[in-house]
């Protein structure tokens, strides 16, 4: 089997310390990334519930926004989670449901670029290549 997305939800509460996201269509045994983006310089995000693994540090402080990856092995899931922002600002998750996705090395390249400015309109990125099957 080839891992592929199940779903993916979008919720973009404007500011605040609590961040909470809405769970997609999930199955257990499914592989759960949840993408944590914040505009506070500087600032931390935990994870309220347990079961996250960070999986990618979030971008450096002095960039205007960071972003956080975590992921989980779907058991039993609720229709939501929540993290908390160490400083009141703008912010934005994006939980993803992954089928046959491996279930220890879900990621197993990464890439990252930064534009350096938050008002470059694009980025371009160079290719990556797996070496394990069913992952990211």
């Amino acid at each position: 089997m080839v891992a592929s997305v199940r779903a993916i939800q979008d919720t973009n509460n404007g500011t605040g310390t609590a961040i909470t996201g809405t769970m997609p269509t999930v199955v257990d045994g499914d592989v759960v990334f949840a993408f944590v983006v914040h505009d506070a310089k500087a600032a931390t995000v935990t994870a309220d519930q347990g079961g996250w693994t960070e999986v990618v540090e979030p971008t450096p402080p002095e960039e205007d926004y960071s972003t956080y990856l975590y992921r989980r092995i779907a058991s039993s899931e609720p229709a939501s989670y929540t993290w908390t922002l160490s400083a009141s600002n703008g912010w934005r998750v994006i939980i993803v449901t992954v089928k046959d996705a491996h279930a220890t090395t879900p990621i197993n390249a990464e890439l990252r670029e930064s534009s350096g400015t938050t008002t470059q309109n694009t980025l371009a990125v160079g290719a990556i290549t797996s070496d394990v099957d069913n992952c990211f």
